[in-house]
């Protein structure tokens, strides 16, 4: 699946709400091979492996998934406890918790 801003913007106002400003918070997408599943910038570049967009992203709930997962990492503050895998491993967890939980059923569950 390729994805692009369009895609992203278009996914997550579908699943959120036509007038939902989330989708504004991601300013570009890029695809790129020098990381191994996707991440985003403070300032809301999302960078995304098309290996990993071809082999897991195979529905809208998909990419919603890993969407929200990228733009609840800036919204809740996970770049000032610094890059290492120990607090990103935390950021992720305690984010797909909330994934889970707040957006259940945009999410499919």
């Amino acid at each position: 699946m390729k994805i692009t801003l369009d895609l992203v913007r278009g996914t997550l106002r579908q699943a959120l709400g036509r007038e939902s400003f989330i989708a504004s918070f991601i300013t570009r997408v890029e695809e790129t091979s020098s990381c191994s599943t996707a991440y985003i910038t403070p300032d809301g570049q999302l960078h995304i492996n098309p290996e990993f967009a071809d082999a897991y992203v195979s529905s809208e709930q998909d990419l919603v998934c890993i969407l929200l997962h990228e733009i609840l990492h800036p919204l809740f503050g996970h770049f000032v406890y610094g890059p290492g895998d120990l607090e990103n491993l935390g950021a992720d967890l305690f984010i797909n918790a909330t994934i889970s939980q707040v957006f259940a059923q945009v999410s499919g569950n």
